[in-house]
C-alpha cells in the first residue's frame, strides 16, 4: 500500500515538472520564467551535437506560468559590421517524460542581435 501511495505521488509530481530540452542555438538563448531571466546560454558556436536541458520547475506555479525564450545572433556588441547571416532555433517543452510541443525557428536574412522571442503559457499544456 506504502509503495503504490509513493508511486502515485511520484508521478504526481513528474507531471508537473516542465523543462526545455534544446538542440540547436544559434548563437545565444535567453529563457525567462515571468519577468525573470533563469537561463543565459552564452554565445554558442559551432555545436552540432549540442543538447541541453533548462528546468523550469524551480521558477513555475499557479501565478508564474509564462516562458519567453529569446535567441539572439551574432556576438555583443551586436555592429552593423558584423556579418553572420544564419540563426537557428530548435528547443521542445517536456512535462516531465511527455513532450509536449516542438519549436523550430531559422533564419538567413544577417539580422542580428535579438532575432527570436517566443511566449509559451503553460496555462495551455
Amino acid at each position: 500500500m506504502l509503495a503504490a501511495l509513493f508511486i502515485l505521488l511520484s508521478s504526481l509530481v513528474q507531471s508537473s515538472e516542465y523543462s526545455l530540452q534544446f538542440s540547436k542555438v544559434d548563437n545565444r538563448v535567453n529563457v525567462f520564467v515571468g519577468d525573470s531571466l533563469i537561463f543565459d546560454s552564452e554565445t554558442i558556436d559551432n555545436s552540432p551535437g549540442l543538447k541541453f536541458d533548462v528546468n523550469l520547475s524551480a521558477y513555475v506555479d499557479d501565478s508564474n506560468q509564462k516562458v519567453k525564450v529569446v535567441l539572439y545572433n551574432g556576438h555583443p556588441p551586436y555592429s552593423v559590421h558584423q556579418v553572420d547571416p544564419i540563426w537557428e532555433l530548435r528547443f521542445e517543452l517536456f512535462r516531465g517524460k511527455e513532450e509536449l510541443d516542438f519549436f523550430y525557428e531559422y533564419g538567413d536574412n544577417n539580422a542580428l542581435g535579438k532575432v527570436v522571442e517566443l511566449e509559451i503559457d503553460l496555462n495551455n499544456y
